[in-house]
């Protein structure tokens, strides 16, 4: 009877090694990691067996004489071996669905490519908060400066989030700009159109090309004006636009860009407004001598920090 069902037995066991191929197809094993799943499987059903029945033959034909008790030991591994991986790949599930968070020095500017296609420029001091891989939402939080340059998908819009407000897109170009630390968020169209998203909703307006949204953190206002959208969105280029900006923002920009702490110690000059603009890879002495001719100020490089100081 055992040898007259062998054939039988034979497309049994195959079966079993059929799963453990599919096992390693779905689940990315390696060929060495399926290679041994297999010889575990069959060192372990011996194993057992050996110790039940004192087995001395060669493995085919053991296997094939005690296939009942060894199917049954069989099915018991694969179950689990399946379970075991199920394991894993949770794991690697949660690891996958972990945001990732890139945090840019002051003093750098860092490009980004996200899942989608998306193309997402950091200026210095901001971070970044993304997954890994979107799903049905595209959604990302912001802290700092970025240019993005949205891949369009009219079924799946992308959103930027900031403590101040959120931007919603479907494809575009814009600049954002939500420094924790600033008293305003800005946001500059430069490409498409962008809707404003704000808490209460009320707000909530749609921007055209050249057009900026700034909101006052202090009021709580948001105010929408005509601009060049070039000279707010040039900084991904190393360039420096100014337009009547005071000393004190100015400065502050200085800090994030070249990652150096910068001091105004007369409250006169820190809102004297300046029109500038500073080619990439000006130094940071060539932009302060510019800035403080015929000012009434100069500045002083004292332990790795800059002093603005009123003229006597």
């Amino acid at each position: 009877m055992i040898v007259d069902n062998q054939e039988n037995q034979e497309k049994e066991i195959k079966l079993i090694l059929q799963l453990l191929n599919a096992i390693k197809a779905k689940h990315t094993l390696s060929v060495q990691e399926a290679e041994e799943g297999k010889e575990a499987v069959f060192k372990r059903v011996e194993e057992k067996l050996g110790r039940r029945y004192n087995l001395t033959a060669t493995r085919r034909t053991r296997l094939f004489r005690y296939w009942p008790v060894a199917a049954s030991i069989a099915i018991l591994i694969l179950s689990s071996v399946i379970v075991s991986i199920g394991i894993i790949n949770s794991r690697q599930v949660l690891t996958a669905q972990a945001p990732i968070v890139v945090e840019v020095p002051e003093g750098a500017i860092t490009h980004l490519t996200l899942s989608d296609g998306t193309q997402v420029t950091l200026n210095g001091g901001s971070s970044l908060t993304y997954p890994a891989e979107f799903s049905d939402n595209r959604e990302v939080c912001l802290q700092g400066e970025g240019f993005f340059d949205v891949r369009k998908k009219t079924e799946s819009p992308f959103i930027v989030h900031t403590k101040q407000f959120s931007a919603k897109v479907l494809g575009t170009r814009f600049s954002f700009k939500a420094y924790d630390t600033d008293h305003q968020a800005v946001l500059t169209l430069e490409r498409g159109s962008v809707q404003v998203l704000t808490d209460h909703g009320k707000d909530n307006m749609i921007l055209s090309p050249n057009q900026q949204v700034i909101k006052d953190s202090h009021t709580g206002k948001l105010y929408c004006h005509e601009v060049d959208a070039e000279d707010y969105t040039c900084w991904k280029d190393g360039i420096l636009v100014f337009k009547d900006q005071t000393l004190a923002e100015i400065s502050t920009i200085l800090e994030r860009r070249f990652n150096v702490r910068i001091e105004i110690d007369s409250e006169s000059i820190k809102n004297d407004k300046y029109v500038a603009s500073f080619r990439k890879h000006v130094s940071l002495d060539d932009i302060l001598k510019k800035l403080s001719y015929q000012r009434s100020w100069t500045y002083i490089q004292k332990d790795g920090k800059i002093k603005l100081v009123k003229k006597v």
